[in-house]
C-alpha cells in the first residue's frame, strides 16, 4: 500500500506552512488556531524545515527560551525527511519510527510539499486494514470450518434427540 492510496492522505493537503523567518509565536499561535502539531517550513515550495509540538517542548520551552524572541529558524528541524506519494505505508512507519519523528511532509518528485501524513495517520489507517483482514479472515474460517463442525455437532445431535424420544 502506497501512501497516495490510503484514505486518511486525501485530507492531508492543506498543510499549515510558514517561512523560515517567521516570528514563532505566530507560529504557535497558528498551530493552536488549526489544532495541528506541525508547521512545515518552506522557501520557494520546497521543505527547508519542520516545526513540532516536541520542538516547542525540547527546544524553547525546555531550555527556557522567550518564544517572543525566536524566529522559527532558530528551532526548526532542519531538512526533515520526507516522503512522495509512492513510497509504501511501511516503509513510511519504519522511517518514522526509526527517527523518532510523528509528521512526515510529502513532496512530488521536484521537491514541491504536496501534504502531510503523521503517525497517527497510519495508525488510523493500520486501525481500519486490521480490523478488515480479521473480518475477513474470520469469515473466510467460519465457512470452511463449518463443515467439520456439521460433522460434529450432526451425530450429537441425532443422539440427543435418539435419547429423548425413543425413551
Amino acid at each position: 500500500m502506497r501512501i497516495i492510496d490510503i484514505p486518511e492522505f486525501k485530507d492531508k493537503t492543506d498543510v499549515l506552512t510558514m517561512p523560515e523567518t517567521a516570528n514563532l509565536i505566530d507560529v504557535v499561535v497558528k498551530m493552536a488556531e488549526r489544532n495541528v502539531g506541525s508547521v512545515v517550513v518552506v522557501r520557494d515550495s520546497k521543505v527547508v524545515g519542520i516545526f513540532t509540538e516536541r520542538d516547542l517542548l525540547t527546544k524553547v520551552v525546555g531550555k527556557r527560551k522567550k518564544v517572543e524572541d525566536l524566529s522559527l529558524i532558530d528551532v526548526m528541524t532542519k531538512n526533515p525527511k520526507t516522503a512522495s506519494l509512492n513510497d509504501t505505508v511501511a516503509d513510511s512507519m519504519r522511517r518514522m519510527s526509526q527517527g523518532h519523528f510523528r509528521h512526515l511532509p510529502v513532496i512530488d518528485d521536484k521537491k514541491n510539499l504536496i501534504g502531510i501524513i503523521s503517525q497517527g495517520d497510519f495508525v488510523a489507517y493500520t486501525w481500519y486494514d486490521i480490523f478488515t483482514k480479521i473480518t475477513n479472515q474470520t469469515k473466510r474460517s467460519f465457512l470452511s470450518n463449518t463443515q467439520v463442525w456439521m460433522l460434529v455437532l450432526g451425530p450429537l445431535a441425532y443422539l440427543l434427540v435418539l435419547k429423548f424420544f425413543i425413551h
